[in-house]
């Protein structure tokens, strides 16, 4: 299983963020480095609420 990410897309522009152990960049296609600035410093701010998330969907799929 891969550790947490979150999915960004607009159009047909694409990110991908880990988020433990800390944000990072794992890849994305046809993002301006403004753009991907600009979503890391979202994915940052929220990333406590995501990784929640994150954690709350993976426990609704594991048969808990």
């Amino acid at each position: 299983m891969e550790p947490a990410h979150v999915h960004v897309r607009s159009g047909q522009r694409i990110a991908k963020y880990w988020l433990t152990p800390v944000v990072l960049l794992a890849e994305s296609y046809e993002m301006s480095p403004a753009e991907l600035k600009e979503i890391e410093n979202v994915v940052r701010e929220n990333q406590s609420t995501i990784k929640e998330a994150w954690d709350d969907h993976l426990g609704s799929h594991s048969g808990e």
